[in-house]
């Protein structure tokens, strides 16, 4: 049975009783499983039709040559199409039940026919984008954001859930918003905050055993998934990362800014 809105009711409601017991607030957005373009699909079908014709005309006029070539064409062709279509198949199976509900403090992701909750103010993101061409398609860009549940373990998000520029960046800036308060209090408070390689004080950014003051730091550059840590008058900065390795990565760069920001000497 599905509800008006698309999806399973027996799934939607598992979703409102998780995102109601974890108190979640209002519903967001829903986002479902992709659906796989048909396109390719439709140039294998053809191929292996024309293979098959090419085929029967050879044994038809008993032409050798045309004959083995369409019945090469047909077996080369053709069982490419059955195999996408048996992963198609699999896929379907498996996302069938797929779906992303973001709240207001939260969301909840059903994987494996299992209700998954992530809270903004707690969780963890680490986020991995890989694009696979210069100036790519929305197909040619692959999306990971690893999340901490409310049972403290990983969920991955990725590209199998329909619209990943869209909730993505959606989800990286809610958990920025809603940890900031804290993160700026400990600041404040003379705490170090720890984002694995690099760690921030209010006098200070380091990486490991190194550190420079903030008046000294030139500015967090990213380019080509790496962010990069320049420090005054050193050829070499910091420290330089992928991105993919930094927890929580929006809440580092704009803390990061804001403190090169605070402690700028006047030009």
């Amino acid at each position: 049975m599905t509800d008006p809105a698309g999806g399973d009711v027996e799934v939607r409601a598992e979703i409102g009783r998780v995102a109601a017991w974890e108190d979640l607030g209002s519903h967001r957005r829903t986002y479902a499983a992709a659906q796989p373009g048909i396109r390719r699909y439709v140039i294998e079908g053809v191929a292996t039709l024309a293979a098959a014709l090419v085929a029967a005309f050879g044994f038809a006029g008993g032409v050798a040559v045309p004959a083995i070539i369409g019945v090469t064409g047909m077996l080369m062709v053709g069982g490419r199409l059955l195999w996408d279509l048996l992963w198609l198949a699999y896929i379907h199976g498996r996302n069938r039940r797929v779906r992303l509900d973001l709240y207001e403090r939260g969301l909840v992701v059903m994987v494996g026919g299992q209700a998954r909750c992530v809270r903004y103010d707690t969780t963890m993101l680490r986020r991995n984008i890989i694009e696979h061409a210069d100036s790519p398609a929305a197909k040619q860009v692959s999306y990971a954001y690893t999340l901490i549940d409310t049972g403290g373990d990983p969920v991955v998000l990725r590209q199998g859930i329909e619209r990943p520029e869209e909730w993505g960046p959606e989800i990286d800036r809610a958990i920025t918003a809603a940890q900031w308060p804290r993160t700026v209090e400990m600041l404040e408070a003379g705490g170090c905050l720890d984002f694995d390689y690099f760690w921030i004080t209010r006098d200070a950014i380091g990486a490991g055993e190194r550190s420079e003051l903030w008046s000294r730091v030139t500015g967090i550059a990213l380019s080509a998934g790496w962010v990069s840590v320049g420090v005054a008058g050193e050829s070499a900065p910091l420290e330089s990362l992928p991105v993919s390795l930094i927890p929580n990565f929006t809440l580092f760069r704009t803390l990061a800014e804001r403190m090169r920001a605070e402690h700028a000497r006047p030009v």
